[in-house]
């Protein structure tokens, strides 16, 4: 296994990373539909927590989903909150808490936000949040909607100007929508550049040219870089979905989460942890990331960061999964910094920013 380097990332960068944290797909293929088991025991304070989670600053913060957490709370507080998430840092939030501990009940709350359409090319990041939500939460229609509404994305003038949402809108449809559609677009939007090109008279407008055959070039890197990225992505999450084997499957999306994979990104890292939380069998998945924190418990100087990260945040997962950490195992983790960017970990008294502060 190639060791991938750990990253610690804003929630802020939803947008720009793809809003990661909730564009990743469930993927048709295999859609359990399990209640969260999760524990739910309360901390005193869970709605103080999810508005912390919701409307506290994550430019200058990392702000992690709830966990545990009540979670007919959580859909109550989702219902009430989704009629306002008119910007997409606050819709991304909400869809992130909906899709980590499968709040189904959300759904049609998303399927309105969808509705409302894109007036400005901004709103679009409020609309791939639904678009995710809905990929992981949404019934058949639902999520038949959010495919038809990408397509329509597609379709836009502003497709260069989208293209980095519009490509966080295709990672959480998944191998069942592909790269075609994101391909052709950005094909359809060169070819318009290079019309533009051929219809100027030089040599006055050579700085005209330039801009354009600038743009081209920004379009075609994005093609060869991103849409590529998006292809191997699905092609690895077909394969571990298309896996028979119970233990293989668990082994290969935990080795995803860690970024522990050949293949692994941190957007398939998530991808990963959503799919896990969905797992029947919880034991098993904990006794999993109990081997591999094992596997990294050496000491090699050259790597032991790295060593190290990889294992505190295996160890984290594994209490996220109920398993019983040894005595060692739990000092050693105390010691461990606890930066907030495991997504898969328990934090009940996680201290929140408020509202707005730096």
């Amino acid at each position: 296994m190639i060791i991938r380097g750990m990253q610690c990332w804003h929630l802020s960068a939803l947008l720009a990373c793809g809003l990661a944290m909730v564009v990743v797909a469930a993927d048709d293929s295999v859609r359990p539909d399990l209640v969260s088991k999760s524990k739910t025991t309360m901390n005193g304070n869970d709605n103080a927590r999810l508005e912390g989670y919701l409307h506290g600053e994550s430019k200058y913060n990392i702000l992690p989903v709830p966990a545990p957490l009540n979670r007919e709370l959580a859909s109550t507080f989702v219902a009430r909150e989704l009629p306002a998430a008119l910007d997409p840092d606050t819709a991304g939030k909400l869809a992130r808490l909906a899709i980590y501990h499968d709040l189904r009940d959300t759904a049609e709350g998303f399927a309105r936000l969808l509705r409302l359409g894109e007036s400005t090319a901004h709103d679009a990041g409020r609309t791939v949040a639904a678009i995710a939500a809905l990929a992981w939460i949404g019934d058949a229609p639902q999520a038949a909607a959010a495919r038809q509404h990408y397509a329509g994305l597609l379709r836009r003038d502003d497709v260069e100007e989208l293209r980095e949402t519009l490509l966080a809108a295709a990672h959480a449809l998944g191998p069942a929508e592909g790269s075609a559609g994101l391909q052709q677009a950005i094909t359809a939007s060169v070819s318009t550049l290079r019309l533009r090109i051929s219809e100027l008279r030089p040599p006055n407008q050579a700085g005209v040219v330039d801009n354009l055959e600038t743009r081209i070039d920004r379009l075609e890197e994005f093609s060869a870089r991103e849409i590529k990225a998006l292809d191997r992505a699905n092609g690895v999450r077909r394969e571990l979905l298309a896996e028979t084997n119970a233990a293989t499957q668990i082994a290969g999306l935990v080795a995803l989460y860690l970024e522990d994979h050949p293949q692994g990104t941190r957007r398939l890292s998530e991808w990963a942890a959503f799919r896990l939380v969905r797992l029947p069998d919880r034991a098993k998945v904990g006794a999993v990331f109990i081997e591999a924190a094992a596997s990294h418990a050496r000491v090699e100087p050259s790597r032991q960061k790295e060593l190290d990260l990889t294992r505190a945040r295996a160890l984290r997962a594994a209490e996220f999964f109920e398993v019983s950490l040894s005595a060692e195992a739990r000092a050693w983790l105390a010691a461990r910094p606890d930066e907030g960017a495991d997504l898969l970990a328990l934090r009940p008294d996680w201290q929140y920013p408020p509202p707005h502060s730096h």
